[in-house]
């Protein structure tokens, strides 16, 4: 079952982490939301929604233990370090991936060829 707290004031998600067996979560609108370190405990997880989560600035490069998501929304996360944005290069397993700028598009991430759906915003 996919749990969508979409729009609340989602600021702790340890709470969330403990739900071990989830495989989609649409947090999108959390506007509270700064690190999403505790989601890299969802090792299940396949669709991740951070849309419009635009005070994420800690634990990005955590949810890269999650090998399982394939389905990655972080439209709109301005505050996401452009670092951790490059980094979506290594994330072999992602099959649809929005990004918050149009300067990372396929073209712009080093190693993106292997892509496939690539959308933005």
């Amino acid at each position: 079952m996919p749990i969508h707290p979409k729009g609340s004031a989602v600021v702790d998600l340890n709470t969330i982490a403990e739900l071990a067996s989830l495989l989609h979560l649409d947090l999108s609108y959390s506007h509270g939301m700064r690190d999403v370190t505790p989601l890299s405990r969802l090792t299940l997880l396949q669709t991740l929604n951070l849309h419009y989560c635009i005070m994420i600035t800690t634990g990005f490069a955590a949810l890269m233990g999650c090998g399982s998501i394939r389905d990655l929304d972080i439209s709109f996360c301005k505050s996401v370090p452009s670092q951790d944005l490059a980094n979506l290069a290594a994330w072999t397993q992602l099959e649809r991936l929005v990004m918050p700028d149009r300067s990372y598009r396929r073209r712009g991430l080093p190693v993106a060829g292997w892509l496939p759906p690539l959308l933005t915003c």
